[in-house]
């Protein structure tokens, strides 16, 4: 299996293309076999006021064809942080 990392976010923040455009290619490409590794989640860091890391994250793992994601993290709190709002709004 491939895998591709790419940036998605729904600010539209360093990416190739909104995100409506680049998710419909990631779905051609998860329907495909390939895996799709979501980077740039806050926009490169521009997004991350509590409002918009829930947005972020809530966006990556509800509305996403993405498998997983890679953050870019800076304290043990933030890593708790994530965690919580990844949990909060994962589908099981």
């Amino acid at each position: 299996m491939r895998y591709y990392l790419v940036r998605l976010n729904p600010f539209q923040s360093h990416m190739d293309g909104t995100p409506e455009d680049i998710n419909a290619v990631l779905g051609k490409a998860r329907e495909n076999g390939k895996g799709v590794i979501g980077m740039k989640i806050f926009g490169e860091g521009t997004h991350v006021t509590d409002e918009e890391r829930e947005r972020s994250i809530r966006y990556a793992v509800t509305e996403s064809n993405l498998h997983c994601l890679a953050l870019g993290l800076e304290s043990v709190a933030q890593i708790d942080d994530a965690i919580e709002r990844v949990m909060r709004n994962a589908k099981y």
